[in-house]
């Protein structure tokens, strides 16, 4: 195909049916391939990213009861994140934090596996905080935190 306002690569002429042909060929001539101008040749500005991931999922979810206490805590973001670790995605009794590590699935789905059985009849609360990235750099807007409580 022709590219904006006709045009085509060098030796090439936009064609009545908007496909660029070899100058001096007869115009009943059909192309068995199309020299088409490479788009990534136009100088197109791309816009930055600008936006920001946010929470789109948590699992147990915001205020789940009965929550079994040998999962796997987890949390969805938008779009790839980065620095998602055990400072940014945290779980905690209280104050008090538990242990364990965080690992991703993908980019975007990012679980913390506590080291041993979290605590029965218990609220939990987990967060992740503003220092979680997206590829470009943008950082959640805000923190984010929900709790659930475990099954007896």
């Amino acid at each position: 195909m022709c590219g904006p306002g006709g045009a085509c690569p060098e030796s090439y002429h936009c064609a009545a049916d908007n496909h660029c042909h070899l100058d001096g060929t007869p115009a009943t001539l059909a192309c068995a391939v199309d020299a088409g101008i490479d788009i990534l040749l136009i100088d197109v500005p791309i816009p930055p990213d600008t936006t920001r991931p946010a929470v789109v999922m948590t699992y147990p979810g915001n205020n789940d009861t009965n929550v079994n206490v040998g999962v796997s805590i987890a949390v969805q973001f938008s779009e790839d994140v980065t620095n998602v670790n055990t400072t940014t995605f945290t779980v905690s009794v209280g104050a008090t934090p538990i242990s364990g590590t965080v690992a991703a699935t993908n980019a975007q789905l990012w679980k913390f596996l506590p080291d041993t059985a979290l605590p029965a009849n218990t609220v939990i609360s987990a967060g992740v905080t503003t220092d979680v990235t997206d590829l470009a750099g943008n950082s959640l807007e805000f923190a984010y935190g929900w709790s659930f409580t475990t099954a007896p």
